[in-house]
């Protein structure tokens, strides 16, 4: 029985489980269903399209639809298309760590309005053919969209939108060799997400809307943490604004790292009046901050006053907070419009280069109408890698406490003969089932009982050798007070013991008396969660050295060299 078979006598909110093989078809799902493949583990259910109509291997027409963990490919077609035009605006749609791969047109298309999440698929080798549909994912008139975590590769464009201002979020996927670009929006897309994906090598032709993100006539109100290198023509490449609609409260570019573009990290370009097209019904005026250009072979950012053969251009960007360095050009303005750029580090304490503002400086080099003074005489410190949720042990209050006492040591067990003398050598703290650590609340009210243990080593003479003893557990046991926090259930009590044996001397034929000092360090204290910013894994520690020879004989005697002690008896 074919997967199409299963489908059609499914009750509509059913589920179809689909077993490992191939199967050549192309599908219809037209009810709420989930189709579902095999678990990775058990193989893989592949749906063939080689050699059959030109139609979508998978098409959608019904919404509340889930495709997951099946494999499309080798369709003349599209590879999943969402809605028709006798079917639009379906909604729950979810396509789910699925592999569309090898068709002659788009992997994934929606172009009737749908609301659709495209996440965690691999969608790669698309487009196969010269047409308008030379991308892995295509949006045309699309509904709330979310497409999330996805890798796709050598499909034309990685993911193309046109047309929509119902929302689209582009996050945390990876785009690599798309011929024309990473990201493409364009003719009035709108609110529009594009963050923390990782775009490399896209841009393949030396077409001018080509690159990383390209945005043609669009707007994204928020492009932010991306990493884009190695792309052809530059890293973002903007131009237009939306025909129509109204002017964002912002724009903002930040966070990203753009590395290594052949041109520019940052292409702006918003049309003004005078040109046979009409202006742009605002400026671009994008909010750049915080990102690194770096070793783009144009400028981190440039501002053109001409694009396509229409000239009077006006973008207006602020730059802030950005780390430009190595690449040819830091900043570079052709308009008439003096941009703020101030804030920002140039790669050299000494500034950005400037022929009459700033001769001396050694960082990369603006134009001239760039307001660059003041500038970073530092780097930035890099934005955290991600964001962690720490517990630890937050001290609320404490004290410390100075105390000496005297312990005797008895060693007539050991002695022979009557001690001469004696030595202190250390004090520590003994804890074992009989001998505990304890530090506790006294009920009702501000103190707390506090119970150790420890023990004293010294070493003596006596009328045959030197000999080393240590004392049996010495009890420490006292009430101490602390603050009104102590009533508090949720704040516990903690304590840090330190010792040191100051002193001995001998007190009698056997007995040895030794000054104890102790420090303790009493606290208030529960555990917290903090959200602490941090920049990734450390690193792994480097291998220890080898061993190159053997160590030299010790004696394991622990006294061995003193002088204080009489050597014969």
């Amino acid at each position: 029985m074919g997967i199409q078979d299963l489908i059609d006598t499914a009750p509509p909110g059913g589920t179809v489980n689909v077993t490992p093989g191939i199967y050549p078809e192309q599908l219809v799902i037209n009810k709420p269903l989930t189709l579902e493949g095999p678990a990775p583990a058990a193989g893989e259910a592949i749906v063939d399209a080689a050699g059959l109509a030109v139609t979508p291997t998978l098409l959608i027409t019904s919404s509340q639809v889930t495709v997951r963990l099946l494999t499309f490919r080798n369709g003349p077609g599209q590879g999943i298309r969402v809605g028709t035009a006798s079917e639009p605006n379906l909604q729950e749609v979810l396509i789910e760590d699925c592999v569309i791969r090898g068709h002659d047109y788009a992997g994934i298309m929606n172009i009737n309005g749908s609301s659709i999440d495209v996440i965690s698929n691999l969608i790669e080798d698309n487009g196969n053919v010269p047409s308008f549909e030379r991308a892995g994912i295509i949006l045309r008139d699309h509904g709330p969209t979310k497409i999330l975590n996805n890798s796709t590769n050598n499909n034309g464009d990685g993911i193309y939108a046109e047309g929509s201002a119902a929302g689209l979020l582009v996050e945390n996927n990876s785009m690599t060799d798309e011929f024309s670009s990473g990201v493409t929006l364009a003719w009035d897309e709108q609110n529009a997400t594009v963050k923390n994906n990782t775009i490399t090598d896209c841009g393949l032709t030396t077409d001018e809307l080509k690159g990383g993100i390209v945005i043609i006539q669009a707007l994204a109100e928020v492009i932010t943490g991306n990493t884009i290198e190695n792309c052809k023509q530059r890293g973002i490449m903007w131009a237009w604004c939306p025909s129509a609609g109204p002017e964002p409260d912002s724009i903002l570019i930040s966070l990203n790292k753009i590395t290594h573009s052949a041109f520019d990290a940052i292409y702006l370009f918003s049309q003004g009046p005078g040109s046979f097209l009409p202006p742009d019904p605002y400026a671009l005026k994008p909010l750049i901050s915080e990102n690194i250009f770096s070793e783009n072979g144009g400028a981190g950012v440039f501002v053109s006053n001409v694009f396509l053969g229409n000239p009077t251009g006006k973008a207006e960007p602020h730059l802030q907070g950005n780390s430009i360095l190595n690449n040819t050009w830091g900043a570079f303005n052709e308009t008439a419009i003096v941009i703020d750029a101030v804030d920002n580090w140039w790669g050299d304490a000494t500034g950005p280069y400037h022929s009459l503002l700033n001769p001396g400086g050694a960082g990369n080099p603006v134009s001239d109408n760039i307001n660059f003074i003041p500038w970073m005489e530092a780097p930035p410190i890099p934005p955290p890698a991600e964001i962690d949720c720490i517990i630890a042990r937050k001290v609320y209050w404490s004290c410390k406490k100075t105390l000496i006492s005297e312990e005797m040591v008895d060693v007539s067990a050991f002695a022979e003969g009557e001690i001469s003398c004696a030595r202190c050598i250390r004090a520590n703290l003994f804890v074992d089932p009989k001998h505990p650590f304890t530090v506790t609340k006294i009920a009702g009210t501000e103190r707390v009982r506090l119970s150790f243990y420890f023990t004293c080593t010294v070493k003596f003479a006596d009328s045959a050798s030197n000999k080393a003893v240590t004392s049996p557990p010495i009890l420490y046991e006292a009430v101490h007070p602390v603050a009104s926090l102590v009533r508090d259930r949720r704040i516990g009590v903690t304590a840090d013991i330190y010792l040191e044996c100051l002193e001995c001397f001998v007190s009698d034929r056997h007995r040895i008396t030794c000054c104890i000092g102790k420090i303790i360090s009493l606290q208030l204290t529960a555990p917290v969660q903090l959200l602490i910013p941090t920049y990734g894994f450390c690193p792994d520690p480097d291998y220890c050295h080898p061993v190159t020879g053997s160590c030299p004989g010790v004696t394991n005697n622990l006294f061995s060299g003193a002088s204080f002690f009489p050597t014969g008896g």
